[in-house]
């Protein structure tokens, strides 16, 4: 896909900043990325030029279709053309620290696009941009809010439903990449078909303060502690962790999803604050949340998946096969596992004991 601009048609008169309703405003100073962003980023790149036609590196389209007031943080729809829009937010106030940003989210687009199809992930069929107007991801499936037809339709098969979630999350994890926005707002499902579908993933790969205040109830501990995981013995975690979306936060994300799509309920954020807290092995349930609604199996796969140490949390995979068959069995409780450095210190404190021996 190519980037073009629309300078021809002329914008609007519309305000480009949060809108008063969000749920937390002014925390940073933040506005939405415009076509005129983007183009002073690539007006003197080798790899990219704004008016050409073949492909470039970060191979982007735009469609000149109308664009809707586009006011709040989760999809907007427009009615007349059926298609969706994905306003991307802004958070750098300089000129260096934004083309960092744009390329960044440019290049995270461009990883997400070239996945490919499937049938329960959003495509970027292509990105809408004119003058002083935000960029917005466009898809052209008919989608409906999957919040609101479970509401309408008391009767839903939620686990399908689930099913179908969990597949798109495992086609993403196959292909090495976080989704970042797993929450009910952000599913659809074909009214035609009955396929549920996740919606556009994060255009970030660490998310950031407001994010992070504004979603805690699908935060992981590791994306809500990412300061505290860097200094636990944790495998994977330790030293190495800057507080990124990895696979381990969509399942944590996935299974607060579940219990939203089953009660209507969402889980609250759990914080660690010392590194003496031991990392539960068989699972947490943050929050008072009623799961009488929720089969039992689907309880249990809930309960793995929020594990407060990410790696002992099951893969995409796994939450599939468990959610597909519920007489699968259940691993409910593990051991701790032990980080490098815990194994070493293992290790030397049995040699220290042969010794004295």
């Amino acid at each position: 896909m190519h980037f073009v601009a629309h300078p021809d048609i002329a914008p609007t008169n519309r305000l480009l900043t949060p809108s008063t309703s969000d749920m937390v405003v002014a925390l940073e100073p933040s506005y939405y990325l415009t076509a005129g962003d983007v183009e002073n980023v690539f007006k003197n790149s080798r790899d990219f030029s704004i008016t050409e036609t073949d492909t470039s590196y970060h191979e982007l389209f735009v469609q000149a279709v109308d664009v809707p007031d586009v006011e709040a943080f989760e999809p907007t729809f427009s009615d007349m053309t059926g298609l969706q829009y994905h306003p991307i937010r802004m958070y750098s106030s300089t000129p260096t620290g934004r083309t960092i940003e744009i390329n960044r989210i440019l290049d995270r687009l461009h990883w997400y696009h070239n996945l490919g199809a499937h049938a329960n992930i959003l495509r970027i069929d292509s990105l809408y941009a004119r003058e002083n107007q935000p960029l917005a991801l466009v898809s052209r499936r008919r989608l409906v809010s999957l919040r609101s037809y479970i509401e309408a339709n008391p009767k839903a098969n939620r686990r399908q439903i689930c099913i179908d979630l969990a597949r798109g999350v495992d086609f993403l994890h196959s292909n090495g990449f976080a989704h970042g926005r797993i929450r009910l707002s952000n599913m659809f499902i074909d009214p035609e078909t009955g396929i549920s579908v996740l919606g556009m993933p994060s255009e970030r790969s660490i998310p950031n303060g407001i994010t992070l205040r504004e979603y805690s109830r699908w935060a992981s501990p590791e994306l809500a502690n990412s300061d505290t995981f860097g200094k636990m013995p944790v495998d994977h975690y330790r030293d190495a962790y800057r507080g990124e979306y990895r696979p381990d936060s969509d399942i944590y994300a996935l299974a607060c999803t579940i219990i939203e799509i089953y009660t209507g309920q969402t889980p609250g954020m759990y914080r660690i604050n010392t590194l003496r807290d031991s990392l539960s092995g068989s699972g947490f349930m943050p929050g008072t949340v009623n799961l009488a609604a929720m089969p039992h199996d689907v309880v249990q796969t809930v309960m793995l998946m929020m594990n407060l140490d990410p790696g002992r949390r099951p893969n995409s995979g796994l939450v599939v096969q468990h959610l597909v068959n519920p007489k699968l069995v259940h691993v409910t409780k593990f051991q701790p596992a032990l980080a490098k450095y815990q194994a070493r210190r293992f290790m030397r404190s049995m040699s220290s004991r042969s010794s004295q021996s």
